[in-house]
């Protein structure tokens, strides 16, 4: 249409020309060959290409990655992994995983998922399916836990306890006892002493208080600590413990007594 229009523009400029007689008949010719031709298209703008998004990052969540982990060996060679969250917990036994939720129990530490209940006591458990409650059936039994992580310390940094033995012996004031605490982990290699109590009896009846202290971060909860305890006179060794205190892992105490029997009783001498 404005095709069209242009010509017709040009037509009467053409007819206004001759009449008025015009000198330059080329630059209205030129004028009308100009706009006889269709307008050119508008330039295609180049479009512009938008940077594409960021990959979203990864979530990793910190807390997850540091829940804490028990692993442990069961009879017939079955392994249980378990992480553990504030109230559930997600085991694995074997390639079989459980999704479970914490159960209050007075005794015991429970979790389950529907019929399928962990039981464990210190380092011990088992699992069971209860599906059938008069016939459970027993998933993985006799788990004792082989590793943790994090490594927990035990939350006390002593181990107290008293220090008297049966026989009617006087000591002088000057005797010392000397108790150790004791890694037993490799129990044909010596067993480093991690701690040591030194005092002398004065004038104290029996038992003989004492106070160990040791530093907690030494401890490996997978590995057994005993306690030995001996009593010195005049650099001679007179009693010395002839029974284990195992303590701190495993279930075991961090406050002890211990009785001590004379060193030639030892030998099947009396005292």
């Amino acid at each position: 249409m404005f095709a069209s229009a242009f010509r017709v523009s040009a037509l009467l400029l053409a007819i206004a020309a001759s009449l008025l007689g015009s000198s330059e008949p080329h630059l209205v010719s030129a004028q009308i060959a100009l706009l006889d031709q269709d307008p050119a298209p508008p330039t295609a703008q180049p479009t512009q290409k938008l940077p594409a998004p960021a990959p979203h990052p990864i979530s990793r969540s910190p807390l997850r990655m540091a829940l804490p982990r028990r692993t442990y060996l069961c009879a017939d060679g079955a392994r249980v992994v378990i992480l553990f969250e504030t109230s559930a917990a997600r085991l694995t036994l074997n390639d079989r995983i459980f999704n479970m939720k914490l159960v209050q129990s007075a005794s015991t530490t429970k979790y389950a998922a529907g019929p399928v209940v962990w039981s464990s006591t210190g380092e011990d458990g088992f699992l069971a399916d209860n599906t059938d409650p008069a016939n459970p059936k027993m998933l993985a039994e006799k788990c004792h836990m082989t590793s943790s992580f994090p490594v927990a310390a035990p939350a006390a940094n002593a181990i107290t306890g008293t220090v008297s033995y049966r026989q009617h012996i006087s000591l002088p004031p000057d005797a010392v006892v000397v108790i150790h605490l004791q890694d037993v982990y490799l129990p044909d290699a010596p067993s480093p002493f991690l701690a040591e109590f030194k005092t002398t009896v004065g004038q104290r009846n029996l038992p003989i208080p004492f106070t160990l202290k040791f530093d907690p971060t030494k401890i490996d909860p997978n590995h057994p600590y005993v306690v030995e305890a001996s009593i010195l006179v005049h650099e001679h060794l007179r009693f010395i413990n002839d029974t284990a205190y195992p303590v701190l892992t495993k279930g075991n105490p961090s406050n002890i007594d211990l009785i001590l029997v004379p060193v030639k009783a030892l030998a099947g001498a009396k005292p």
